[in-house]
């Protein structure tokens, strides 16, 4: 009998201790939990559109801060705001402007770093498999958002297209030492050519003339109007370009689809409507400051009829003498 009642204090004892522990590891922090309802307090009073309970949850400073970027092409799809006047005057405008929504997504996988009055949060949202942050302050002993910053991985990536695209804006002028016909036969010698890079909201607008002579000492020019415009929920850069030649009143046109790859070049590829042969591109900036493009051209069979290098410097560098 003494030795059953033993046993039954041991067990008592043991399962009251792994009661303890399980209580213990499921009852959450209690800063932890408060920050976190600041979080989701402060998103669901921004989706209900109400001002004055959202701005409860954010620090009113000057070093209070906001930035996200998003897959999506809208006027704030990337948004940088930087204290708290800023900052509630850009949010009034958006309660202002969008309707209410009463679904908030998700959030999961939060991890804290908590000292004193700061504390340093990520979580994911959503479907996304990238960490928002916030950085909490404790004032007057209620947890604030200081800083908020959503950084859409993918989204990050196809800005990256737009503003490698936007590096070749400025006046550009062909080497023509530079120069190189590895396959075709020209009628025409070309002596120069000036490009105008223009940034668009979405892309580029490059404008070229080239000028030719042939063997008789003729003079003919052609013009370039190109477009390219970076589609933000893909990074896919689609372009359209035109050929005009003023003598004749002959033009052409080609669009096509390209992206800049791992080693930062463009690479293009383009039909001409209602032609079966195909032009791919490539041009990327050279370490000596150089735009390099080269430039392949394939008939209706797939065959190379046209394979040319040259480079453009900008404008104002010494280039090679005309001939």
């Amino acid at each position: 009998m003494k030795t059953r009642f033993l046993l039954f204090l041991l067990l008592s004892i043991f399962t009251t201790g792994l009661f303890a522990q399980a209580k213990k590891a499921t009852t959450p922090n209690p800063e932890e939990a408060a920050i976190k309802k600041v979080i989701e307090d402060e998103t669901h009073w921004f989706n209900q559109r109400n001002f004055e309970k959202w701005a409860e949850c954010v620090a009113h400073d000057d070093m209070t801060y906001y930035s996200w970027t998003t897959p999506f092409s809208d006027e704030n799809a990337v948004f940088e705001a930087k204290g708290w006047d800023e900052v509630s005057k850009q949010f009034k405008a958006f309660m202002a402007k969008w309707p209410a929504q009463n679904e908030n997504a998700e959030k999961k996988d939060y991890k804290f770093k908590v000292n004193g009055n700061m504390a340093y949060v990520t979580f994911k949202e959503g479907g996304q498999d990238v960490e928002e942050v916030r950085v909490m302050e404790k004032v007057n002993g209620q947890w604030k958002v200081l800083r908020m910053e959503a950084l859409h991985s993918k989204a990050f990536s196809n800005f990256r297209q737009l503003h490698a695209l936007q590096r070749m804006a400025g006046d550009w002028d062909m080497d023509m030492s530079s120069l190189e016909l590895r396959k075709g036969e020209p009628g025409w010698r070309l002596y120069a050519v000036h490009s105008t890079v223009e940034p668009t909201a979405a892309g580029i607008k490059m404008c070229s003339k080239w000028e030719l002579t042939n063997k008789e000492g003729e003079y003919r020019t052609f013009q370039d109007e190109d477009i390219y415009v970076v589609h933000m929920s893909t990074g896919m850069i689609g372009t359209f370009s035109t050929r005009i030649f003023p003598l004749s009143g002959w033009s052409e046109a080609y669009m096509g689809t390209g992206k800049f790859n791992e080693d930062g070049a463009l690479v293009l590829e383009m039909t001409q409507p209602g032609e079966k042969g195909r032009s791919t591109g490539k041009i990327h900036h050279h370490s000596d400051g150089y735009l390099v493009m080269d430039w392949q051209s394939y008939n209706e069979k797939g065959e190379l009829v046209w394979d040319s290098t040259h480079k453009l410097k900008r404008t104002g560098v010494e280039l090679a003498s005309k001939p």
